[in-house]
């Protein structure tokens, strides 16, 4: 995450890494916004909005939340912070990764 106004960060979620994202960026004063498919509990939901994220509910499953953050990213030049990888885009999943494996 970034100070505002520098970035606004996009990921999708099925619950964990969204509730982070969201917490990180609070604690930054970054803008968060986070892409949840219909399976994520709301109770999911209400704790990234506990954070200030602004939520994105998705229709249909997880694969149609990735997509669709991705889409919306492409188009307003969002920055991504995604714990998967696809092709193209293995930098800061790699990152975070780091991250969570350190000791």
């Amino acid at each position: 995450c970034a100070p505002k106004p520098a970035r606004l960060l996009r990921a999708r979620s099925a619950g964990n890494h969204g509730v982070g994202l969201a917490w990180g960026c609070k604690r930054l004063g970054a803008e968060c916004h986070v892409f949840l498919h219909g399976g994520v509990p709301e109770r999911q939901a209400e704790k990234m909005r506990d954070f200030g994220a602004t939520v994105h509910r998705v229709s249909g499953n997880y694969e149609a939340s990735v997509e669709e953050c991705k889409r919306r990213s492409a188009e307003e030049q969002w920055q991504i912070v995604q714990d998967v990888s696809w092709e193209g885009y293995t930098q800061i999943p790699k990152d975070i990764f780091s991250g969570v494996t350190r000791r």
